[in-house]
């Protein structure tokens, strides 16, 4: 006659605590992982118009693994204003800004100057011209307020988009686990 006893529980018990919990960390990171490839390759370039200069801020977004499972982040100094916007208000133009926007503004070509001549002393004046009307625009408008909303919101479309596939991942890492 078969016999059980109360220790081999206790076993059990643990062996299936630490796999369970072991297993929804996997999947938590590889859920974020597949989360970011989504925000780069899907969410970001179907924004229109897409906040895509050099790749910069695509390129910023990265998976911290916790101790709990993953963050997803961006590390970008300016991020939470593309993420978040900036209401008009509490834009200041300084010399940084205006240095930044003077950039933007000569490697996009905005001075009608060929690209050889982007660098030269007149296209310079213009495109530093030419950023301090933007800066005074963003004085009015403030940055990323579009159609009513504040920012671009990539990461809560992200956080939506996860939503789908979160439990699948999850659930897989468990069953690696506890095999």
């Amino acid at each position: 006659m078969p016999t059980f006893d109360l220790k081999d529980y206790e076993k059990l018990d643990d062996w299936l605590k630490q796999g369970l919990a072991e297993g929804v960390r996997r999947g938590l990171v590889s859920a974020g992982f597949r989360l970011l490839g989504v925000l780069q390759n899907e969410i970001i370039p179907q924004l229109k118009p897409p906040p895509i200069f050099q790749g910069a801020y695509r390129a910023a977004w990265r998976v911290i693994t916790v101790e709990d499972g993953a963050e997803i982040v961006n590390d970008m100094p300016y991020a939470s204003v593309i993420e978040y916007g900036a209401r008009a208000e509490n834009i200041k133009p300084g010399r940084k800004m205006i240095d930044a926007l003077t950039e933007w503004v000569r490697v996009k070509g905005l001075t009608g100057h060929a690209p050889g001549e982007r660098s030269s002393p007149d296209a310079t004046t213009q495109a530093r011209s030419i950023a301090w009307a933007i800066a005074r625009s963003m004085q009015t408008k403030g940055i990323f307020n579009r159609d009513g909303q504040e920012g671009l919101r990539v990461a809560e479309k992200a956080a939506l988009k996860g939503r789908e596939f979160v439990e699948e991942e999850v659930r897989q890492e468990v069953r690696r686990t506890l095999k």
